[in-house]
C-alpha cells in the first residue's frame, strides 16, 4: 500500500502497476486525513490510500516501480502478507500476474 495527495497520482500509480503486471488490481480509496511528523513538524494533509493486490514474488519489482514514479520524496510502501484467500480469487490473482 501507499498514499498520495492527488487522485491523478493514485490513478497513474495504479495503471502503471496493473499494465506492468506487478499488481492484479489496485484499490483507490477516497480522501482521508493523515497526521504525521515531517521534518520535525506535525503535519495534517488530505491523502488517498492506494492498495495494490499482488504476490510476494512481485513485491520487489512493485516497490522499485513506486520508488521510481511516486511523487513523494519518501513514499510509504508497505506490504501486508496475504495469509489465505478463496481458491477462485487466488487463481484470478495468479492469472492476472502471469
Amino acid at each position: 500500500m501507499t498514499t498520495v495527495a492527488r487522485a491523478e497520482d493514485a490513478e497513474y500509480l495504479a495503471r502503471e502497476a496493473v499494465e506492468r503486471r506487478l499488481a492484479a488490481c489496485v484499490n483507490l480509496l477516497p480522501p482521508m486525513t493523515s497526521v504525521y511528523r515531517w521534518h520535525g513538524d506535525v503535519t495534517r494533509e488530505e491523502e488517498r490510500l492506494v492498495l495494490f493486490k499482488t504476490r510476494a514474488d512481485r513485491f520487489d519489482a512493485l516497490r522499485d516501480l513506486l520508488l521510481e514514479i511516486h511523487p513523494y520524496d519518501v513514499p510509504e510502501i508497505v506490504a501486508v502478507p496475504l495469509e489465505t484467500g478463496s481458491d477462485g480469487y487466488l487463481k484470478w490473482l495468479d492469472d492476472s500476474l502471469a
